[in-house]
């Protein structure tokens, strides 16, 4: 048996646990428990995992650590804390997930069910890939990334770090898309993103 345990306890981290749980019993794994600052977040919930913790002061062991936050500047950093400390990122790939035999994903990731990385596609540490939302052939989606559910990353896309897309998105193919960008929920993106750039509407516009 090997426990798990959430960083984060928001509604992602309930989304996951009902995604996996199941999964996980099928091997005799189970979430054991959640990290975050306050520990009220899933009290109003029933409180479906206990709190460990602020993620603070955790002392990483052998249990695997499942990124549930959302925000792709906290994953990768909280990830990158974790990791130094001697945490063991856990990659959640959901059964109903279709990945290709040629993908790549990094350590961190989490696949939920009927997203997909698709052939040649590299996906970073600590990405995100939300319900029906892909990583193309041959794109590339960088450390923390996040999609939203509805996330097209069309063929030869290429994502830097830390990028968040709302649900909704879409690219058109092999464009570019800096560090640290944001793109609105349901934004048509038609040309290349800067870096830091935030971007919405259908074609896409700078909001700044």
């Amino acid at each position: 048996m090997t426990d798990h345990i959430l960083i984060g306890g928001g509604a992602l981290a309930r989304e996951i646990l009902e995604w996996f749980s199941p999964q996980l019993a099928l091997s005799g794994d189970r979430f054991v428990g959640y990290l975050d600052d306050t520990g009220e977040a899933m009290a109003p919930y029933g409180a479906p995992l206990p709190w460990l913790g602020p993620i603070k002061d955790h002392s990483p062991d052998d249990r695997p650590l499942v990124m549930a936050i959302a925000d792709p500047a906290a994953r990768a950093g909280l990830g990158a804390d974790l990791k130094a400390r001697g945490g063991r990122l856990a990659r959640l790939l959901h059964s109903q997930a279709w990945i290709s035999a040629s993908a790549i994903i990094g350590d961190g990731a989490v696949f939920g069910p009927f997203s997909h990385a698709s052939t040649g596609s590299k996906s970073g540490e600590l990405v995100l890939v939300n319900t029906f939302s892909g990583v193309g052939h041959d794109a590339s989606l960088g450390l923390g990334g996040c999609l939203s559910s509805h996330v097209d990353l069309t063929g030869g896309v290429n994502v830097g770090d830390r990028v968040f897309f709302g649900s909704g998105a879409r690219l058109l193919p092999g464009l570019k898309v800096g560090d640290d960008a944001r793109i609105g929920a349901g934004a048509v993106v038609v040309r290349n993103v800067a870096s830091g750039a935030i971007m919405y509407a259908a074609p896409a516009r700078r909001l700044s």
